[in-house]
């Protein structure tokens, strides 16, 4: 496999402070922060708060490598603290839904200084006060941040800045495959070089606005939205947060010439708003963008048709924003592409996983480039991220010979809740702390709208009883609402194929139907679905049914013996040879038979 090409010399600023700098001078009084409801922030003022909140954090005690924690909503205040945060320190933006339990974690890891609060009664402040961390809120009024309680411990400012700006800008936590979140440093060169690929793959102006709809603790909310329309020299409209009735009035309101959203989001807003949207384009929208999850054709298709303008999708993760995009041009698209590579380089690895895939052969794929991260927060003695300096992505694709990518899937488990990435072992670690809980197992299913939901398997332990309500309700109040299951299905036992638990699998296998309503959803029978599952396996057959008489489908006494040896070590109960022939000659009376037995067992 070859090394990583030297990466050409970018005419980018090297820090967030030197592009609010740079274009302070190059762009004084013109609007850069707008949203409904607050006066406009231009580059000069933009740029002149920033230098007043560096010194203020220094006399706080906060240095330029501390990290400072930003847990509020979206919007203005938001966008403006991520820049004075990310200009003079380490900002760790976090999701305000996140639970003290959840918070409690991660700042046990990530040790911030201070935390930026919407107000001193807050779930992070009070987890900033059992942790030592000062509060600091923004004052809507002046637009600057305010100190509530400082800091423990280095009392004092911070004489200078004998360091220099720190390499990092960012930390974001992204769902890992662990059971806990992955903390993605991400460094000024890294964050400039994916916003400048942004603004090249998308031709951005300084006549160009972004309406922002996506939050501001996710990259492509920070990055792809934010720096990407501070480094071409534009404005960004901050929104409270998505609401899709209200996009065509945004668009319109502020001038909007683009937006991103997930496919969830695209779809919502062309239910909600019908035709207003056609004539979109006119009012100065020149194209849409979907990024976060795999775009439909169809959706896309119903898109560029409801809006008459041209739709691109964008294929990135946190640890390394904006590697390729579809072409503006829907001329260039290729049907089932992501596009091709624009701000990293992208290679899919061969059989060997070392060498170069051949165009058209699927691989996983690998990465790099500056806007590429280096190495995850706190994750010392894990397996490295990386092969040969190529980052892998855990996708699995393939590269045609013009150089458009097109993905397979995950080699991962993470669940793709429209956009938003979900660990199903730390959902697994939530279940199982309830008392009646003795198995779970979290799962991806189906779903029409977010393309998929998160699902849970729960086996109870001896002599407890709970309902699905009970252990949702527990898992709310623990777990941010994306991450609560919406099916918990009980069960005797968790379904499992050679010992192992196939989490892709089980939707299937238990039937889990996220569009029916809680009183329509079939009783699922663990029991008979594994009972069906030997009987396939000893047979070679790939349909078996309930009712189906095992030696017309071509058993025998060898193999009836054989079916009953593999039921009875599945489920620790002892057959008799002759069952086949007198009590289980179907699927469901031998289902039935074992779960008399072992109820005589207890």
């Amino acid at each position: 496999m070859r090394a990583p090409a030297a990466t050409a010399t970018r005419t980018v600023p090297s820090t967030v402070g030197e592009l609010l700098e740079i274009r302070a001078r190059e762009r004084g009084a013109t609007a850069a922060v707008l949203a409904p409801n607050r006066p406009a922030m231009t580059y000069e003022l933009l740029a002149e708060r920033a230098a007043t909140h560096r010194a203020k954090l220094r006399d706080w005690g906060i240095g330029p490598r501390d990290r400072v924690a930003l847990v509020l909503g979206d919007g203005y205040d938001t966008a403006v603290s991520a820049l004075y945060l990310s200009a003079s320190t380490i900002c760790v933006s976090l999701s305000p839904a996140l639970k003290e339990p959840e918070l409690d974690t991660l700042f046990a890891r990530l040790r911030p200084r201070a935390v930026v609060v919407s107000g001193p009664g807050s779930a992070a402040a009070r987890v900033a006060g059992r942790t030592g961390a000062g509060v600091l809120v923004m004052d809507a009024t002046s637009g600057e941040l305010r100190m509530v309680s400082p800091p423990v411990g280095r009392p004092g400012g911070v004489a200078g800045d004998p360091s220099g700006a720190p390499d990092v800008a960012l930390i974001l936590a992204t769902s890992g495959t662990t059971g806990r979140s992955k903390l993605v440093p991400l460094t000024h060169r890294g964050v400039l070089a994916a916003a400048s690929a942004t603004v090249g793959a998308y031709a951005l102006t300084p006549e160009d606005r972004r309406l922002n709809v996506m939050p501001l603790y996710h990259v492509q909310g920070l990055v792809g939205s934010l720096l990407a329309s501070l480094v071409a020299g534009g404005g960004i409209i901050c929104t409270t947060g998505f609401d899709a009735a209200r996009v065509p009035g945004w668009v319109r309101t502020w001038r909007a010439t683009w937006y991103s959203a997930t496919p969830t989001m695209h779809r919502e807003i062309m239910r909600t708003c019908g035709d207003e949207l056609a004539g979109l384009g006119a009012d100065g929208l020149r194209f849409l963008r979907a990024g976060s999850a795999a775009l439909p054709a169809a959706l896309r298709s119903e898109l560029e048709q409801r809006f008459g303008l041209p739709v691109v999708e964008s294929y990135g993760m946190t640890e390394a924003h904006q590697i390729a995009s579809t072409p503006l041009d829907p001329a260039l698209h290729r049907p089932g592409s992501v596009g091709r590579p624009t701000g990293s380089e992208v290679l899919v690895l061969g059989p060997d996983g070392q060498s170069p895939a051949t165009p058209g052969q699927i691989g996983e794929v690998v990465v790099c480039g500056d806007n590429v991260f280096g190495g995850y927060y706190d994750e010392e003695g894990e397996e490295s991220p990386f092969v040969h300096g190529w980052f892998r992505t855990g996708d699995v694709g393939l590269m045609d010979a013009d150089g458009y990518l097109f993905l397979r899937g995950r080699l991962k488990e993470i669940i793709n809740r429209g956009g938003e990435k979900i660990s199903p072992r730390e959902v697994d670690e939530v279940l199982l702390a309830h008392p009646a809980v003795a198995e779970a197992v979290t799962f991806p299913a189906p779903e029409p709208r977010l393309g998929e939901d998160v699902a849970a398997a729960v086996v109870l332990a001896d002599g407890a009883t709970a309902t699905e309500p009970d252990l949702r309700a527990f898992a709310g109040s623990r777990l941010a609402a994306h991450k609560v299951p919406r099916r918990i299905v009980l069960v005797d036992r968790i379904p499992n194929s050679g010992g192992k638990v196939r989490r892709n699998e089980l939707a299937q296998l238990l039937g889990v139907d996220m569009t029916t309503a809680a009183d329509d959803r079939p009783v699922v029978d663990v029991v008979e679905l594994t009972v069906t599952g030997i009987w396939k396996e000893v047979l070679g057959l790939t349909e078996v049914g309930p009712e189906d008489d095992f030696f017309f489908l071509g058993g025998d006494s060898l193999t009836g013996v054989k079916v009953l040896q593999m039921v009875g070590d599945v489920f620790d109960v002892e057959l008799s040879p002759l069952a086949m022939y007198d009590q289980a000659s179907t699927v469901r009376s031998m289902a039935a038979l074992v779960r008399a037995a072992r109820a005589a067992r207890h």
